[in-house]
């Protein structure tokens, strides 16, 4: 059983107090209404130009134009003191990593055998 919008009531048919509140008189107090146009600055130009002709300078640049040019690759030669260091340095890790490794390997075997003894 469907209901028709005729068999509704007056006072729940929205369309009706919509539409006489639109239509009715309305009293406003007048206000004045200006409009407001914010020109840029002329410093806001003149970025905008400079932006402007970057970009058109990047966009018609010709590659053609460039000279070609070799690099040369230096070999540095590293002297004693930088090898001393170095391997100083490659010493300390290994043995830092051994450390680990085995502190590693004995909580693990104590792991098992307390695992064993239960």
């Amino acid at each position: 059983m469907s209901t028709t919008v005729k068999d509704l009531p007056k006072d729940l048919i929205i369309v009706d107090g919509l539409k006489g509140e639109l239509l009715k008189e309305h009293k406003l107090k007048p206000t004045e209404s200006s409009e407001k146009n914010l020109l840029p600055t002329a410093d806001d130009v003149q970025q905008v130009k400079t932006q402007l002709n970057t970009l058109t300078g990047i966009a018609g640049f010709k590659s053609v134009s460039l000279k070609p040019t070799e690099t040369l690759e230096k070999v540095v030669i590293h002297g004693e003191d930088d090898i001393k260091t170095e391997k100083t340095i490659q010493g300390v890790l290994q043995v830092t990593n051994t450390q680990n490794y085995n502190h590693r390997s004995d909580s693990y075997i104590a792991g098992t055998c307390k695992m064993n003894h239960i």
